[in-house]
């Protein structure tokens, strides 16, 4: 496993390497179990990546907290990988998509920026089908997308 800080302002941001853990064959388990079988063959996996933000992490768990007992489940979010952090291991500086996300979370200015439709409304998009946000990704380098 390996720990790479990101090159940002923010010190409490790090992209971790989860691929060949534990944790990367959970992940990697579950998005190939959650793939619908009429999408097609489920596509090989080459990394997988963790962004720890501790920011970020303290409102989800104080969001969570407030939540009470209610069930709380994991599920994808399909959007655009622009820049290559499997080379590089570090997110860009890209306000948009998976770096912006990881930097910042969800960013209501970046709602539609990939897509010409919404059918359920203005909002943020998330599934328990990997297949399903799968269709919502645009690898706009050589054969990598993000989920």
């Amino acid at each position: 496993m390996s720990t790479t800080g990101i090159t940002t302002s923010d010190s409490k941001i790090k992209l971790v390497e989860l691929t060949s853990t534990t944790t990367g064959q959970e992940v990697s388990t579950t998005f190939k179990n959650s793939w619908a079988p009429q999408k097609g063959q489920c596509p090989d996996i080459s990394f997988i990546f963790s962004v720890v933000n501790s920011t970020l992490r303290q409102t989800w768990h104080r969001y969570k907290d407030g939540l009470g007992k209610r069930d709380v489940r994991d599920y994808f979010h399909g959007t655009t990988l622009e820049c290559d952090i499997t080379v590089q291991q570090a997110l860009c500086s890209n306000t948009d998509w998976l770096c912006g996300i990881a930097n910042t979370g969800f960013d209501r200015c970046c709602i539609r920026k990939n897509i010409d439709f919404q059918r359920f409304g203005h909002g943020f998009y998330v599934a328990p089908n990997s297949s399903k946000c799968h269709d919502y990704t645009q690898a706009r380098l050589q054969g990598h997308a993000s989920v």
